[in-house]
């Protein structure tokens, strides 16, 4: 199954989504019955399986991955970027590339309020780090933090939504209290990678206890990991043992060279 960027469903149900930060409970209840991406009627979940397996998983599109940060490599070895400037994070696990129609659902969700797609890649990022051993890696779930101006913006903190689900299904603690963005940053889209590192330079503080935790820090999608590798630092200035990072999607045109 393949999807059209003009396809009138999917420009249709983007279009709603987009007007709602909590859809009313009619339209969700609605929604609910059938797929987002083909509305075939009576699906249980947010996606049918047909539409979900055709999705563009990360592991199917590359060839290899980067083990620390999921740059395809041609035989699964550390990346060149990894080897001359290791981000602070040690590894991250994703579920997809960064593509149609991958992008239209983590927009869906940001920003228009469709909060079944946090639980739905919440539960599949649980399944992907028990399939890679490292579920038991981990001491705490944590989301990439908002601004409290971003936050009363937009209602909610997809990042939190997603770690919810996330940390429940690994019976792992969430920690909402772990770390804190501290300076209101302009949006990262459009920035080159260092302009994205200046940019978040500083824009995050540990906040809560955080000494010896190996800490998954949870966030929706990546294009450069300026922000995770921000807010890894900090978490490691707090004394924390490690930090991993989970992402619904990956970005294809990640690079931090």
């Amino acid at each position: 199954m393949t999807y059209s960027k003009k396809s009138p469903m999917i420009t249709a149900t983007v279009s709603v989504l987009k007007g709602l930060r909590r859809p009313p409970k009619i339209l969700a209840s609605t929604l609910a019955q059938q797929c987002l991406l083909c509305a075939k009627p009576g699906s249980k979940a947010v996606l049918c399986n047909a539409c979900a397996d055709d999705l563009p998983r990360l592991t199917s599109v590359a060839a290899g991955l980067c083990p620390r940060c999921a740059e395809p490599t041609p035989h699964s070895e550390l990346c060149a970027a990894c080897q001359t400037s290791p981000p602070a994070f040690d590894a991250v696990s994703a579920l997809f590339s960064y593509v149609y129609p991958v992008d239209r659902l983590v927009l869906a969700l940001k920003y228009g309020g469709r909060l079944s797609l946090a639980t739905w890649f919440g539960e599949r990022l649980a399944l992907l780090l028990s399939a890679q051993g490292r579920a038991e890696q981990i001491d705490c779930v944590a989301p990439l933090p908002l601004h409290a101006l971003r936050l009363k913006e937009r209602g909610f903190n997809q990042s939190a939504e997603i770690s919810r689900t996330l940390a429940s299904r690994l019976n792992k603690p969430l920690r909402l209290d772990l770390c804190v963005r501290t300076r209101h940053t302009t949006p990262q889209t459009g920035l080159t990678h260092d302009r994205r590192l200046a940019n978040v330079r500083g824009a995050f503080a540990y906040a809560g206890e955080v000494d010896g935790l190996r800490v998954l820090l949870v966030d929706d999608v990546i294009t450069t990991g300026a922000s995770v590798h921000a807010c890894a630092q900090a978490l490691l200035q707090g004394g924390a043992a490690g930090v991993s990072v989970a992402l619904a999607a990956r970005s294809a045109q990640y690079s931090r060279l």
